[in-house]
């Protein structure tokens, strides 16, 4: 782990949320973690738990089961595209 004593809180909280949203620099964003917990614990007043819940909640929200949908049309797809192949060999 590297020194991030000197890093701004704000800037570590961005790590937090770069990993929660996208699922990036896991590594990293466990370093700002225990970062921000270790300033906590020296009674730093930067309250990061709300700073990452309120960056959290401005970034744009899927759509309940969109995914779901992209799935299943691939799914299908690919078993119509396979049975055309199959069908193709005969």
């Amino acid at each position: 782990m590297q020194d991030l004593s000197s890093i701004t809180s704000e800037s570590l909280c961005a790590q937090v949320v770069a990993y929660r949203a996208f699922k990036i620099n896991k590594q990293i964003a466990e370093d700002c973690m225990a970062e921000l917990l270790k300033r906590k614990a020296n009674n730093d007043a930067f309250d990061f738990e709300a700073f990452i819940n309120a960056e959290l909640d401005k970034l744009p929200k899927p759509q309940t089961g969109s995914l779901d949908g992209i799935f299943s049309i691939l799914s299908s797809n690919s078993k119509d595209f396979i049975k055309n192949i199959k069908n193709d060999k005969k």
